[in-house]
């Protein structure tokens, strides 16, 4: 039991990040990776809660809030409480100081990169601090609230992130755009790599030929577009915001190669790079589609050359 729920404290500290730095991720227009149950309990897509509003702040209190709610923190957990809300507040406010001074548009790509990096570094830094909170917050939690909070953050998608319906459907509606194929029709898999990662896209149904058809000649007017940095079409659907996206767009032509290969059911595009930092930027793109798609789409795993599927 023990292990169970030092497990589930691990999940809880990706999820807390996720409150405050994920939330904060929204590019201006609202959309962004969401936060499934602690979207204002579906508040955050829709036109009155705080995300609505383009309050990141009021947006974390919310979140905070809810989740005090239900966990019904009693007086003797309240020190521990405050402690991790202060932190998740205190991440907010650094997170939308760094947003803030990355909107300059005035700076080269070199600097923008930097920008990018300087952000990722404090992510970490951020999830360091709010660790030790989240620990000492769950080891005064009772049985009872902890069997609760394995429930709430059940809904994490495993990668971090929380997995919001609202937000997945906006996803596929907007995918409508600039994909030809249904997503709902279609399993993105997504495997990382040391040099990089795959892309794969396959039908549902194998005996569907239309919508193979449709997949492999999208997968390869996309990897033209992504070798000449053009991301226009991931932009459109998940926002500039997209982790992961500034760097791809930045990378020098030729920098990240890409391969395009048919496979049965689907086609398949493979990303290669010698730039560590670029790797880190496909890895978060995959994990950012990851949560996006949600049941459309799932993780790979990668072993002695071959791709796999978790």
């Amino acid at each position: 039991m023990k292990r169970i729920h030092k497990i589930t404290a691990v999940a809880l500290t990706a999820t807390t990040i996720a409150l405050g730095s994920t939330v904060l991720a929204q590019p201006a227009n609202g959309m962004g990776p969401g936060l499934g149950p602690m979207g204002g309990m579906h508040g955050a897509m829709g036109g009155g809660g705080p995300m609505a509003s383009g309050d990141p702040a009021a947006a974390i209190d919310a979140h905070m809030d809810e989740l005090k709610t239900q966990l019904q923190i009693t007086a003797s957990q309240e020190s521990a409480w405050q402690a991790l809300s202060g932190k998740a507040k205190e991440q907010a406010q650094s997170t939308t100081a760094m947003r803030a001074k990355m909107q300059d548009p005035g700076v080269s790509a070199p600097e923008r990169m930097a920008q990018h990096t300087e952000f990722m570094k404090q992510r970490v830094a951020n999830m360091e601090g709010m660790h030790s909170a989240l620990q000492d917050l769950y080891a005064v939690l009772t049985p009872e609230q902890k069997t609760k909070a394995d429930k709430w953050f059940g809904a994490m998608d495993g990668h971090g992130m929380a997995a919001n319906p609202q937000r997945q459907a906006e996803v596929a509606r907007l995918g409508a755009d600039v994909m030809p194929f249904s997503v709902r029709a279609t399993t993105h898999i997504f495997t990382k790599t040391a040099e990089g990662g795959t892309q794969r896209v396959v039908a549902k149904d194998l005996s569907d030929a239309p919508q193979i058809r449709l997949v492999r000649a999208h997968l390869h007017e996309i990897a033209s577009q992504f070798r000449k940095g053009d991301f226009s079409g991931p932009s459109h659907i998940h926002g500039n915001e997209m982790p992961g996206l500034a760097e791809l767009k930045a990378a020098k032509p030729g920098e990240i190669s890409i391969a395009y290969r048919d496979v049965k059911g689907g086609a398949e595009l493979t990303y290669r790079t010698r730039n560590a930092e670029l790797v880190a930027a496909l890895h978060a793109w995959f994990d950012a589609q990851l949560s996006d798609h949600g049941a459309d789409a799932m993780a790979g795993h990668h072993h002695h050359g071959n791709m796999s599927m978790q």
